[in-house]
């Protein structure tokens, strides 16, 4: 049980609030098994208080597992563009894109028909922005964090 609280409170805190929002993919990650956990019922977030389900988190992130090796899965009969627009839709299915998204509104039939330089140059920096949850997170969580930096272990 230790380990799976580890790996997610990683996943879900660490990785969304640290480093820049500039095509932070390891972010958008945790920002997914959070959405994915809450819309599933097993994580839940009132009156500032954090609760998980923790005998039903397994199953939840097994059901997230199998739509990613789903997609992957399907990856083989499509061709590239159209499955990152399948994985994109995933995404999307369980986080809001940035209201300004290219991607989101459906990408230009001269974007499509072009180069991939073309598909990556249309997503924003930011995607996927960050929900109130971490919104909020991040405000309580920065100073602390960057109070941190520099603090290295030692071999002694």
């Amino acid at each position: 049980h230790l380990v799976q609280y580890a790996v997610i409170f990683d996943r879900i805190f660490r990785f969304s609030i640290t480093g820049n929002r500039t095509r932070n993919y390891d972010a958008v990650g945790g920002q997914l098994l959070f959405a994915w956990l809450h819309q599933r019922g097993v994580l839940h977030w009132t009156d500032t208080a954090l609760a998980f389900d923790w005998d039903n988190v397994p199953d939840a992130v097994v059901a997230l597992g199998d739509a990613i090796d789903d997609l992957y899965w399907h990856s083989i009969d499509r061709p590239k563009i159209a499955h990152w627009l399948a994985a994109y839709e995933l995404v999307r299915g369980t986080l809001t894109p940035h209201p300004a998204s290219r991607w989101a509104r459906g990408l230009s039939d001269d974007i499509l028909a072009g180069a991939p330089k073309g598909y990556t140059d249309a997503v924003l920096d930011d995607e996927f922005p960050l929900s109130m949850f971490f919104e909020t997170l991040d405000k309580k969580m920065k100073p602390i964090i960057e109070s941190t930096v520099g603090i290295r272990g030692t071999d002694d």
